[in-house]
């Protein structure tokens, strides 16, 4: 019915029964609500109360969670999943590399309130780049999901279908990762170039170029040779120790230096012979550490030095260019070529290998015959021949 006021309001109100009680549900005031909405929400109330729910306390139920959600935001639970996990990640740059990604391509959903993200809203972030950076755009899912999901057990958000989730209704609107990811590796030079390749590396000055070498010589990742500090090199035992923290696997690794990367490290002590405390490898400008893209233009320099040279620079066998990264693989080629033992290649490399139960058992890290395989591998690298390698180095500039 339409109710008037003494004051000449009007309102749409419906009385009902619920349970032994009659209350009366008002639907909005006229003209604003017309006939045919009032209509509508009469009806859905009257649906309400045939399945059990009291139409007037769901309201108030509605309103008190708007009111509790009023103020949140998607990044207000992009912080509390980071707050969360973030001691269990191996660096602070994981939480960087969450919060900048989602910063660049879900800004829009951010400032919003978790609440009302649905499947067409995080849709309308992944399609412009699932086909164009489809790594990028995996991870910027994933991390919505996960945002997402903390805002459900937050209380922010209804348990139930998580519109970032892949095995929601995603996986029919966007393409399978799987077939729109190629799986490319780091380009690497062929390990025969390598001795060219260290030549040429020798001639460049700065801490970037010494980083790469050292990278080059002790097959190591790019990240574990930048963050190399002098507390971590016993130069009396020719070992590097690097701690849990900055290894890939968790778990500390020793680094035999072969007796190049011993005379690298020498060259790089201050006057006195003294080791200082901090990087081995510092930006000379900043003092702190090299970024990865700083190793990566270093190898795009001399590639780009060669070519203007007339030679082919220094690319893969595709005509990639190389990258750090890639030095270990052109190490692990070689271990392949000159029929170095698997389990101390891929020793060398930190890598796990067996199942768990066979790590279990095998507690030698090889250290000994490791470093045997990285004096041979430095001495490539040079352009010897060493005894065990059972290679002909080709030298030779770069064709």
């Amino acid at each position: 019915m339409l109710f008037v006021s003494p004051t000449g309001a009007r309102k749409w109100v419906q009385r009902v029964r619920i349970g032994t009680r009659y209350r009366e549900v008002g639907h909005g005031g006229y003209p604003e609500v017309g006939l045919a909405e009032a209509r509508r929400r009469a009806a859905e109330a009257k649906l309400q109360i045939a399945a059990g729910v009291d139409p007037i306390e769901a309201r108030r139920a509605a309103k008190a969670t708007e009111i509790a959600h009023l103020g949140r935001t998607l990044r207000d639970a992009v912080e509390g999943y980071i707050g969360a996990h973030g001691a269990a990640w191996r660096s602070e740059k994981t939480a960087t590399l969450f919060r900048r990604s989602l910063e660049q391509h879900a800004a829009g959903l951010l400032a919003r309130d978790p609440v009302g993200i649905g499947l067409d809203d995080v849709r309308a972030v992944l399609a412009p780049i699932w086909t164009t950076k489809p790594v990028l755009a995996q991870k910027v899912r994933s991390r919505l999901e996960h945002a997402l999901e903390w805002a459900a057990a937050a209380g922010w958000r209804p348990h139930g279908q998580n519109p970032a989730a892949w095995r929601g209704a995603l996986r029919t609107l966007l393409a399978k990762p799987g077939k729109v990811t190629r799986n490319r590796h780091h380009p690497a030079l062929p390990w025969a170039q390598m001795p060219a390749f260290v030549a040429a590396l020798r001639d460049e000055n700065g801490n970037a170029a010494r980083c790469l070498e050292f990278v080059v010589l002790t097959a190591c990742r790019s990240g574990e040779a930048r963050g190399a500090c002098w507390s971590e090199v016993d130069l009396d035992a020719a070992t590097w120790t690097i701690p849990p923290g900055r290894m890939k696997s968790g778990k500390m690794h020793r680094v035999p230096l072969p007796g190049a990367a011993l005379a690298l490290l020498r060259a790089m002590l201050p006057a006195g012979g003294k080791k200082p405390p901090g990087l081995i490898f510092p930006n000379s400008r900043t003092g702190e550490e090299f970024s990865d893209a700083a190793l990566l233009a270093l190898v795009r320099r001399m590639d780009e030095a060669a070519t203007r040279a007339g030679g082919a620079g220094w690319r893969d066998e595709h005509g990639e260019r190389a990258t750090p990264h890639g030095m270990r693989s052109a190490f692990r080629d070689w271990c392949g070529d000159s029929g170095q033992p698997r389990e101390v290649a891929e020793a060398a490399l930190a890598h796990a290998m067996g199942s768990a139960t066979e790590r279990a058992y095998a507690r030698s890290d090889l250290f000994d015959r490791r470093r045997a395989l990285m004096e041979a591998w430095a001495g490539l690298c040079a352009g010897d021949a060493r005894p065990g390698a059972n290679v002909v180095p080709m030298r030779g500039a770069v064709a």
